[in-house]
């Protein structure tokens, strides 16, 4: 709490909004990996610190992304009296709660002042993101333990692989906006360095939910908002010629068994690990918690109490599905409301439809297949929310 009050201070004489919301997601960045266990203490203190921050700020707070929470959290309140641990379940859902209010708020102010200030924050967020990503690569070329690696799979400077793959997917729909938007926000050259590092990133990881989530987004950017249909129709073709012809090319063993291997196809079932955990949380969902639940981070608890039983099956980790992992927090009441909240802040942008709907095709697959959704103090939902606060703000101009 005292390194979190010192820091605030440091931040409010310098005035510098930005680069506290950097530093808030370089905290939440770190705590997603094991070995930076002081992250994952002092991050709630941040986000009361930054709450302070923003209070004493003119105008400093903005709740138009949790008006369409509101009776989502009326659920989550319901179930807490319900819940493993009262005061667990309570942070979380005020954490999600606050979430909601806390990053869009540091986003409108500055975006709001001038072009110059949208301009200098777009700059210092994705030089972040990639700068991450790429430090991460380079730390585990040379071996430092810094970096995680899982099974020959490179994490980056995130816990794990899929935590990689997930911060990539949105670093390329958030620079990718942030570029179409602002084409000389970075040079050519950068542009290239930037896709390309995190295409390292995304094959170094085997990422799976990473590389979809982060193609689809593409493929749809550039039908829809570019209009490049003739491009698109290329690709797909040349992904679907190499996926069919290659192995018919080099039928050899060694081949065959290298793209299974990184594909992960060289198990009875390709999705083993993710349907052991998906089966186990839908058991406890049936186990009664289907209409209502025991509250935020029942899920993550129930994981970690099975974790013996699950690891026998083949599974690590938690719930791998956000809607699953919301379904046995709050119940299925509970998750219709955080459905339709999400909904509703893509359908305020329907302006801007073609650019969300890029962004809404690549989440959609990407929290189907892991539990980042269902969290809050997390970089992942955060970037979200960024992305979500940067197309609302141009949702009365032209923007495609």
């Amino acid at each position: 709490m005292t390194l979190a009050a010192v820091v605030l201070l440091f931040f409010m004489q310098k005035n510098k909004r930005n680069d506290l919301l950097v530093f808030f997601i370089f905290i939440l960045l770190l705590s997603d990996n094991w070995n930076y266990a002081f992250a994952t203490i002092i991050k709630p203190f941040f986000i009361i610190a930054i709450l302070v921050f923003l209070l004493l700020k003119k105008n400093g707070l903005t709740y138009t992304f949790i008006k369409r929470f509101v009776p989502f959290f009326i659920i989550a309140l319901i179930c807490l009296p319900h819940s493993y641990s009262f005061l667990t379940a309570s942070q979380k859902t005020l954490s999600y709660a606050l979430l909601l209010i806390i990053v869009p708020s540091f986003f409108l102010p500055s975006t709001h002042r001038n072009e110059r200030t949208r301009f200098d924050m777009l700059r210092l967020l994705v030089f972040f993101n990639v700068m991450i990503i790429t430090l991460g690569i380079v730390f585990n070329l040379i071996g430092l333990g810094i970096a995680s690696v899982r099974d020959g799979r490179s994490g980056g400077l995130f816990g794990n692989p899929n935590g990689l793959g997930i911060f990539s997917f949105l670093t390329v729909a958030f620079m990718t906006i942030a570029y179409y938007r602002y084409p000389a926000l970075f040079s050519k050259r950068w542009k290239i360095f930037s896709y390309g590092i995190i295409a390292i990133a995304l094959f170094f990881s085997a990422s799976r939910g990473g590389i979809f989530s982060s193609c689809a987004f593409l493929l749809v950017f550039l039908a829809i908002v570019k209009k490049k249909y003739g491009l698109v129709f290329i690709v797909v073709l040349i992904g679907l010629s190499a996926f069919l012809l290659l192995p018919a090319v080099d039928s050899s063993p060694s081949y065959q068994e290298r793209i299974r291997s990184y594909l992960r196809l060289d198990k009875e079932d390709a999705t083993s690990g993710r349907e052991v955990g998906w089966n186990l949380t839908i058991r406890e969902i049936n186990n009664g918690n289907y209409w209502f639940s025991k509250g935020m981070g029942y899920s993550e608890y129930y994981m970690h109490q099975i974790a013996e039983e699950a690891s026998q099956e083949g599974h690590q980790g938690n719930s791998h599905n956000s809607y699953l992992a919301i379904w046995l927090d709050v119940g299925l009441v509970g998750l219709i409301f955080f459905i339709m909240g999400w909904l509703a802040c893509f359908w305020q942008l329907k302006k801007q439809w073609p650019v969300a709907l890029a962004v809404f095709c690549g989440v959609l697959i990407s929290s189907n297949v892991e539990s980042w959704l269902a969290a809050s103090l997390n970089p992942f939902t955060v970037y979200l929310l960024i992305i979500l606060t940067f197309l609302s703000i141009h949702s009365n101009k032209k923007f495609v």
